[in-house]
């Protein structure tokens, strides 16, 4: 956090880091036991979401914090742990030799293709992040942004 938005905090106020099953998070206990989360503290945005733009949700320089729908949230993300593929936004179907990769946005699924190549569909993921979500998008191979 930036030295003058530490001494903005409300004064009685308490700054906790909480681990979440997403990662950790840091909240501000105001007077009252009113919570808060950092970020929309040192953000106000008016009923928008708050992005960390290195996606580290400890780093609260208003440098990193950008207000954001919350599909450009989304967008920003890293992909699941759990899933077939190390590349975010890529699968494979039980019994195919195939990559598939695809994208959401605008609430639905979109297919990109199917590819031989893990790497061919995480490719066609990235195209298609920078494409729809710009500067939120969060892509498998650094630079594409």
């Amino acid at each position: 956090m930036d030295e003058e938005d530490a001494r903005s905090l409300p004064p009685g106020s308490l700054l906790c880091v909480s681990k979440r099953p997403n990662g950790p998070q840091a909240r501000l206990y105001l007077a009252g036991g009113r919570m808060m989360t950092l970020a929309r503290v040192l953000l106000v945005t008016l009923g928008r979401k708050v992005d960390h733009a290195n996606r580290d949700p400890l780093d609260h320089r208003r440098s990193n914090l950008r207000a954001c729908t919350p599909s450009e949230d989304n967008a920003n993300a890293a992909g699941h742990r759990d899933r077939q593929s190390k590349y975010k936004g890529v699968y494979r179907q039980a019994g195919r030799d195939k990559w598939y990769a695809s994208i959401g946005f605008e609430g639905k699924s979109h297919w990109l293709g199917s590819h031989d190549k893990e790497e061919e569909a995480a490719h066609a993921y990235d195209d298609a992040a920078v494409e729809h979500y710009g500067e939120f998008a969060c892509t498998n191979f650094k630079g594409r942004q």
